[in-house]
């Protein structure tokens, strides 16, 4: 089929201004940036509700990790915010979740996310194949995927393909539409339909062509094809990262104290809520749980965890329409949130346990009153501003006068070398059974006021 350009912009673009004009452009962007200074300075900035996950790993890949300026191996259930690089070689593939929203990352490819925030989900298709499936009108309006050629948004839900291979890119609306985006100019790609986009001499051109099928196609339908209606959204929203494991792997009951919980069916001995998985360093939020369990996302990021009838449930709480994500929800002992040590033996160590029904998740980050609300709100609802303000300003002070009823259960005290965090080693080969008498030592070094 005879290939079309696409028509010129119609307004005057950067390059054409004048060396006064730029230089009246500089001189009130620094203006302006001054001017938000005080503002910026004045008022926290509180992280994403929301983060993505890496829910399937195949073969090789790879995420560059921004506090160590390099690439390293992926792991499962690690989160994913903006500013993340995902990579995949010949046998690799991966697989993002976002609330009910799915990337899927085929081999040999480079996928950036610019933006990923309350508001937005931006990604940067550098090269190779990727596709989303975005089942709200909500994660619609708020997805957009750009390359070298120009940006795509979805005009409504559906499963979407992009492919980006010697500076060509094409677009494929497996159902649903698509628009192209590119310097003022406006395409639609329609339901079923496969675009090719690329330039001659720097004039965007287009094709259409029939959609392709292949291995990669392939997977994605068959990972679409094993998600069938969920029990697991009966208790919580779909727009829980993590919730589409729940099924497979836990039963859930209602309860008279705790409403709703969750019973992983099975678990090692000796095994509690992080416990087997490590932490990692994770902008904007730092110390990050990730569980090793092919389930263990939503429970470590998302409710609370009791010990009921001997064995550990998790709770959600209440229910929330898209609850607010959290790096771990534990309590500390030593280590990232209080100034208290713990010695077990000669070095060092640090040391945590899981939050109980209705206790109150103290950030280790710079966040405002309103998130200290919202992150708490499935669990707590009478959290006054005279309690935000101690736990933003004092923390140790707050948890020093909680009651925490997982702090006196040995077996839910996790204690290890700090090093074993800080080089973010696997917790649980460093982990040793915790008695009573290390439970005195901690309630001793307790944090004061």
């Amino acid at each position: 089929m005879k290939h079309q350009e696409l028509a010129a912009p119609t307004w005057r673009t950067f390059h054409t201004l004048r060396p006064a004009q730029w230089l009246g452009l500089l001189v009130g962007l620094v203006m302006l940036s001054l001017l938000a200074l005080p503002a910026r300075a004045a008022d926290p900035v509180d992280p994403p509700d929301r983060a993505g996950r890496l829910s399937e790993l195949n073969g090789q890949v790879w995420i560059y990790a921004t506090d160590s300026n390099e690439w390293i191996a992926a792991t499962r259930n690690r989160p994913v915010t903006s500013g993340d690089r995902i990579s995949t070689e010949n046998d690799g593939r991966a697989e993002v979740r976002i609330g009910s929203s799915v990337l899927r990352i085929a081999p040999n490819t480079e996928l950036e996310v610019q933006a990923l925030d309350d508001s937005r989900v931006s990604v940067l298709l550098h090269s190779g194949s990727a596709t989303a499936r975005l089942r709200t009108r909500e994660a619609a309006n708020e997805f957009s995927l750009a390359t070298e050629e120009g940006r795509f948004r979805a005009n409504g839900t559906g499963n979407y393909r992009f492919d980006r291979v010697d500076d060509t890119t094409s677009a494929t609306a497996l159902n649903g539409q698509l628009t192209y985006e590119h310097e003022g100019t406006a395409l639609p790609v329609q339901p079923g339909q496969r675009v090719e986009f690329w330039r001659e001499r720097g004039v965007p051109q287009y094709v259409t062509a029939d959609p392709k099928r292949d291995a990669f196609g392939d997977w994605v339908a068959q990972r679409d094809a094993r998600e069938e209606r969920s029990v697991s959204t009966r208790y919580v929203s779909p727009e829980m990262t993590g919730v589409e494991d729940l099924d497979r792997y836990g039963r859930w009951e209602q309860t008279t104290e705790y409403g709703p919980i969750w019973t992983p069916r099975e678990v090692v001995p000796g095994w509690a809520p992080y416990r087997m998985g490590h932490w990692a360093w994770v902008h904007p939020w730092g110390w990050t749980w990730v569980d090793d369990a092919p389930w263990g996302f939503a429970p470590f990021h998302y409710g609370r965890w009791v010990y009921h009838r001997s064995a550990w449930c998790w709770t959600p709480g209440r229910y929330a329409a898209r609850p607010v994500y959290a790096p771990a929800l534990v309590a500390w002992v030593g280590g990232p949130n209080v100034s208290v040590s713990v010695s077990v033996g000669r070095a060092p160590n640090v040391g945590w346990f899981p939050l109980g029904p209705r206790e109150v998740y103290v950030p280790g980050y710079r966040v405002s009153p309103r998130y200290v609300r919202n992150v708490n709100v499935t669990h707590v609802t009478n959290i006054t501003t005279v309690n935000t303000t101690t736990i933003i300003n004092n923390p140790a002070q707050f948890m020093a006068g909680t009651r925490y009823v997982n702090r006196g259960l040995p077996q839910a005290v996790t204690i290890v070398p700090a090093g074993v965090v800080e080089r973010r080693q696997p917790v649980a080969p460093a982990f040793r059974p915790v008695n009573d008498r290390d439970l005195r030592d901690m309630n001793r070094d307790r944090p004061r006021a």
